[in-house]
């Protein structure tokens, strides 16, 4: 299941950016030397979405396994989940590594390529959509499987991919976008007001 912190943070972060005079944002903190410094965290997917993402990986590994017809379906399912998985942990999960920061009102220069980033993930939702319309479609199978075989693992899996994947569309696309919409606001050069 979604940490509940990571969608605190989300939410945090979604109201943070509404927002956008950035009156308390601080720009002066020299991170270079933190680990746990923003521009550390724009490479790193947060840790509890990693290992969220090696137990699915891991769980599917084991169904593959089995016998027909669960383990036909669950390979079918691995094979359009693999390289969805990689895209999500180029473009999509490492712009969420900046959320701990942003809501504590960090903002460098540094975070600067976060804009492109999110900019890139949301030019290409419509193919990760597709794809996700694909793994949903093989989650019916193995979820059929899974029934066919009187197979729990099966089934609560697919039942647990099928929510991971909704929570994905829902709030951590979406936020993984207004990551990169936030930054560029707060780095926007200020226009000085007429008086």
């Amino acid at each position: 299941m979604m940490n509940l912190k990571l969608c605190l943070a989300v939410i945090v972060i979604a109201l943070t950016a509404l927002k956008v005079d950035g009156g308390s944002v601080d720009r002066r903190h020299d991170h270079s030397h933190d680990l746990h410094s923003p521009e550390a965290a724009l490479l790193a997917i947060p840790g509890s979405l990693a290992v969220e993402h090696q137990h699915l990986h891991e769980v599917l590994g084991s169904l593959v396994g089995r016998k027909e017809p669960v383990g036909p379906a669950a390979r079918i399912l691995a094979d359009l989940l693999e390289p969805h998985f990689q895209k999500e942990n180029a473009d999509a999960l490492p712009l969420l590594g900046l959320l701990s920061a942003l809501g504590r009102g960090e903002i460098t220069d540094v975070m600067r390529p976060a804009i492109e980033a999110s900019k890139k993930l949301k030019a290409g939702m419509p193919e990760m959509m597709a794809e996700h319309k694909s793994i949903k479609a093989a989650l019916d199978g193995l979820r059929k499987a899974g029934e066919r075989a009187n197979d729990r693992d099966a089934m609560e899996f697919a039942e647990e991919l099928s929510l991971h994947a909704q929570t994905e569309e829902e709030v951590l696309y979406p936020a993984a976008i207004l990551v990169g919409a936030y930054i560029e606001t707060q780095l926007r050069p200020s226009t000085p007001k007429n008086k």
